[in-house]
């Protein structure tokens, strides 16, 4: 002991008053002589130590490198695990091709962002990506899908979390999140075979949307649009679609919006999606976000009544009213006035069964309602598309404006195409062509790059 303190004091430095400092190194050696374990042994850990924390830095900056799928990625991008990727599109030595190299930033680098405590960070990176045995290909098209899914996730002020503004299930690098379905009807209801009906597929009838609770006092100008995603080929089905020189105004609490959706039949056994994304036209000002964000309808939930989703974000709550309609078959709907009138006043709405919702297909004292008859005296019905229950009936009720006590009520079978009626100084005709609910999942919907499938 008394050597190993003279060793000490001959490599220590003196401090201010004069005392003899030990190097660190000198007393880790003493402490761990100590607890019995020998020079080499404490050398041999060090070096441990230094070599764990080696493989930590290097795995925590991680590049791929890409060669076929470069022109995917934009030059510059927010980054999906810290501040930004930094893409580099130089020359392959070995392929001489263009490469992209993302690059993560290690934690060390990465900048939290200002967000008041209750606002938690999470961890997203995804460590798939550093397996050595999943291909370039796919390892860039989880990139494109977690930065799409990081742009369409924003923070909602009423909730107090992070969540997708938009449908970004399974891997949508590739998938246009703008482009309408083109899924056509289905066959019609007389050519087909009892043995196929039990094919009938789930499907909901959307009766109303409103909204229940607003930040901003009425009247409020709104525009934007309301679209579904169903299981055919997760396309948009616009159910409101305004622009912003043909707002709605919203002037109290119990008004809904005037849907002129979906131009089919939703269907799907599983989950559908709707996306909110209306804003409040202001006055000199900027718009304002009014409603948006992303709901689910998830058909385990439903138990054959009608249900009620909300979404509550931005300036407003808004709720949904759907009615679910199992073993559907839609009905689509044509009204004329055969008197030779220049204009049709009046209501007309549709109901299925025993449901009293009633889904409005026409309201003349609605702002914006085309009056005016079309050809052959055709009325521009806001909604022409029911779907109904195979063991059902559809029930149309017409009303006249000029005499509310006055109205009409039809009801139809599957099998029932066509009925005229007189309707205070109206002579109506209507049509339905009935035809059957099938799953049409689309074949170019999905694509498969080595063995995985991602939407496109």
């Amino acid at each position: 002991m008394e050597t190993q303190t003279a060793t000490a004091s001959a490599g220590g430095a003196a401090s201010s008053n004069g005392s003899l400092l030990r190097p660190k190194s000198d007393l880790d050696l003493d402490q761990a002589t100590k607890q019995g374990v020998t020079p080499e042994d404490s050398s041999r850990r060090q070096d441990k130590r230094s070599r764990r924390k080696d493989k930590t830095r290097r795995r925590k900056s991680h590049f791929i490198i890409v060669p076929s799928i470069s022109s995917m990625l934009p030059q510059r991008t927010e980054s999906i695990f810290g501040d930004t990727d930094e893409l580099d599109y130089g020359s392959d030595d070995d392929m001489n091709q263009p490469r992209t190299v993302v690059y993560f930033p290690a934690w060390e680098r990465k900048k939290e962002m200002e967000l008041p405590e209750w606002k938690d960070r999470v961890d997203d990176r995804d460590t798939s990506l550093l397996d050595p045995i999943r291909s370039w290909d796919l390892k860039v098209l989880k990139v494109l899908h977690m930065i799409r899914q990081k742009e369409l996730t924003e923070y909602n002020p009423k909730s107090r979390l992070f969540q997708p503004t938009r449908f970004c299930e399974y891997n949508i690098a590739l998938f246009d999140l703008d482009k309408e379905s083109e899924v056509k009807p289905g066959p019609l209801y007389s050519q087909i075979p009892h043995s196929d009906y039990w094919k009938f597929d789930y499907s909901i009838n959307v009766i109303s949307i409103k909204v229940t609770q607003s930040d901003v006092p009425y009247p409020n100008k709104v525009y934007g649009t309301v679209l579904a995603r169903d299981q055919n080929d997760y396309r948009c089905v616009y159910l409101f679609k305004h622009g912003r020189d043909d707002p709605q105004l919203i002037t109290h609490m119990d008004d809904t919006l005037t849907l002129t959706g979906p131009y089919r039949a939703l269907s799907g056994r599983d989950s559908m999606y709707f996306e909110f994304h209306l804003k409040i036209l202001g006055d000199g000002v900027l718009d304002q976000d009014f409603s948006k964000g992303l709901i689910e309808r998830n058909a385990c939930c439903d138990n054959g009544e009608s249900r009620t989703l909300s979404l509550e974000s931005s300036l407003s709550t808004v709720t949904m009213l759907y009615t679910p309609i199992p073993s559907a078959v839609q009905a689509s709907l044509e009204v004329n006035v055969l008197n030779g009138r220049s204009n049709f006043n009046g209501k007309i709405t549709a109901s299925t069964g025993a449901d009293k919702n009633k889904i409005i297909l026409y309201d003349s004292k609605v702002a914006g309602t085309e009056l005016t008859l079309g050809s052959g005296g055709s009325v521009s019905l806001t909604r022409s598309i029911v779907a109904v229950s195979h063991n059902e009936n559809l029930v149309l009720k017409i009303y006249v404006s000029d005499d509310s006590s006055e109205r009409l009520k039809l009801v139809f079978g599957h099998s029932d195409e066509e009925c005229i009626r007189t309707l205070g100084p109206y002579e109506l005709q209507v049509k339905i062509i009935w035809t059957g609910v099938f799953r049409q999942e689309q074949p170019e919907t999905w694509m498969k790059v080595k063995h995985t499938l991602l939407l496109a």
